[in-house]
């Protein structure tokens, strides 16, 4: 890779990590607010109490998923950076 493409890859990888920190900051409100609808004692229908704790682990392993992308995606960066 010459050292044009250096800084254009650096930078790309910085906006694509940029990105998924977006996505994973959407995600960590999104849980915390099915937490705070499993935590009312209004709900009273076992199934859909079971159903929102489902899709609370789910995103929870997603929200995981997604950090691990973003980390990846910004080490990728900061090799391409030491590269030079």
């Amino acid at each position: 890779m010459n050292s044009k493409q250096q800084p254009t890859t650096r930078k790309r990888l910085e906006t694509m990590a940029d990105h998924v920190e977006d996505k994973r900051e959407e995600y960590k409100e999104l849980l915390i607010q099915v937490q705070s609808i499993l935590g009312e004692p209004s709900l009273e229908q076992e199934e859909l109490k079971e159903k929102l704790s489902d899709t609370y682990k789910q995103m929870k392993e997603y929200a995981l998923f997604v950090e691990s992308i973003e980390a990846f995606i910004r080490k990728m960066a900061k090799e391409s950076d030491q590269q030079k």
